[in-house]
């Protein structure tokens, strides 16, 4: 009987988890010929996290031993902006916003990593200098990169739902579906 190394099987979860998002991923034409091996997960995974979210930014804190990766993409705006512009015109409060709370619902299920180490947040204030964006916190200690590219394509999947949701409920909304109420009371204006 062959052994197959634990690591190898992480190494192909990971890929097929770009691969299910986007089979012409970059990175996986980078490893479209090599032979892997179970050394290949945890590169693999930290290459991986670039290939979703159109920008990616990585800093590294000595201090903490703690990776901060952050996401910026135009999806992450346009939800939060369109969550804002709904909230606007409905006069919902965010708390109440079916939008917004079936997203921060989808994003705690796809960005969950059973690891002590690890945390993710997201920030959907569109007026502030840094814009919106999605963190994810690793410490040194942090077991479970191979679960970090489904976790962001699963996130992604979720922002690009939830939007095309929104925009075409705001679409509907545009087309006279639901009606503004008259600025003024016309009772008082015939007195």
């Amino acid at each position: 009987m062959v052994e197959i190394n634990e690591y190898l099987w992480e190494c192909l979860y990971e890929m097929k988890a770009v691969y299910d998002h986007d089979p012409e991923a970059p990175v996986l034409q980078t490893y479209h010929d090599t032979a892997l091996d179970g050394d290949d997960a945890f590169e693999f995974g930290m290459n991986a996290m670039h290939q979703f979210f159109a920008d990616t930014r990585c800093y590294y804190d000595d201090d903490k031993d703690l990776e901060v990766t952050v996401f910026y993409d135009p999806i992450i705006t346009d939800f939060w902006r369109l969550c804002e512009e709904y909230e606007a015109i409905t006069g919902l409060s965010r708390e109440k916003d079916p939008f917004r709370k079936e997203l921060i619902c989808n994003l705690e299920s796809a960005l969950y990593i059973p690891d002590y180490s690890y945390d993710a947040r997201w920030y959907c204030d569109t007026k502030r200098r840094g814009g919106c964006r999605l963190v994810l916190l690793v410490y040194c200690d942090f077991c479970g990169s191979c679960y970090i590219p489904a976790a962001l394509a699963d996130a992604y999947d979720a922002f690009a739902y939830h939007t095309e949701r929104l925009k075409k409920e705001m679409k509907r909304i545009g087309e006279g579906k639901l009606k503004a109420l008259p600025s003024s009371d016309p009772l008082l204006e015939a007195a």
